[in-house]
């Protein structure tokens, strides 16, 4: 996801500042460069999440190349597929992006305080630019931001969850489903119809005892995204079908589904406890369907209608 030709551009932080912000689910995101010239760069899914608040995290991109962390084995707290890796290093965080062909070459490397909301990135130099004068990279690329944002949202902020979101004249609905569930074929079918918050990753957040869905910077095949939010009405678990169809679920089937279809920060006891009750909660309050679909505009109405 983070190679996009058509969309990079490099942009220095205004007014003699150091530091660009982005809202990302109500959260706060503060980009610094450690060099006020430098510039910084963003993927065009970024624009629309520029925000002016305080920050609840600052992220520092270092100018220094990678340091030498090699970490051990007992550091580990969790690892991905050999592409990503969180570890507790001397009280810290640090989080590791290894390089696609070199599960052994760190490609940048996040260090981060105990609770998440402090870190300097640092990278390989060959992508600051030649002599390291190059555009400073995002922070907040995939995977590492993503990463961040699990980590994030498990102490008791919310969820990202593996999901299409779509706002229909305020009515939110958030279809649910893995890689191949057709996500990215809901989010087209709603084109002109309703606003796609994102065709990939949702973040689920409750406010005053009601659950929000909110758009990430990190999209699927659709492409499309938005920072906006809305209030989730009802929750779909696609599946393919030969026509349109809907089961109601109770609670606790609900929640089930849910779990395998998000990125629960299965690395911490007490982040997972507040997880599984925020999904008890959430599939009690909110009507929860598996749905089968035929992959044409139809479904659109009958979602509208669903009961």
């Amino acid at each position: 996801m983070r190679n996009e030709p058509a969309g990079l551009h490099a942009m220095t932080p205004s007014n003699g500042s150091n530091r660009i912000v982005f809202d990302i689910a109500e959260t706060v995101f503060a980009i610094e460069t450690a060099d006020n010239e430098r510039s910084v760069l963003l993927g065009k899914r970024f624009s629309s999440f520029k925000a002016s608040s305080e920050p609840d995290v600052v992220l520092t991109v270092s100018k220094d190349p990678v340091p030498a962390i090699f970490p051990m084995e007992h550091q580990r707290v969790f690892e991905a597929w050999d592409r990503w890796g969180l570890y507790s290093i001397e009280g810290r965080n640090v989080l590791v992006e290894r390089h696609p062909f070199s599960s052994a070459i760190p490609e940048r490397i996040m260090i981060l305080d105990k609770d998440f909301r402090r870190g300097e990135l640092f990278v390989r130099s060959v992508e600051h630019g030649p002599g390291g004068k190059g555009p400073c990279p995002n922070p907040l690329d995939y995977p590492l931001g993503h990463v961040l944002m699990v980590c994030l949202m498990g102490r008791g902020r919310g969820l990202m969850v593996h999901a299409c979101g779509v706002d229909h004249q305020g009515r939110g609905f958030l279809f649910a489903g893995n890689s191949g569930h057709g996500k990215s074929t809901m989010a087209g079918l709603w084109t002109g119809k309703g606003r796609v918050l994102s065709d990939e990753h949702i973040v689920l957040r409750e406010r005053g005892g009601e659950f929000l869905m909110y758009g990430t910077p990190w999209p699927g095949s659709f492409g499309s995204m938005s920072g906006q939010r809305t209030s989730v009405e009802k929750v779909f678990f696609l599946k393919p079908g030969d026509e349109n169809a809907v089961t109601r679920l109770n609670s606790t089937a609900a929640s089930t589904m849910l779990l395998a279809r998000s990125f629960p920060p299965l690395w911490d006891a007490a982040a997972m406890e507040f997880t599984i009750d925020f999904l008890g909660r959430l599939t009690e309050r909110v009507p929860c369907y598996e749905l089968a679909f035929f992959p044409d505009e139809s479904v659109t109405d009958f979602v509208l209608c669903a009961k």
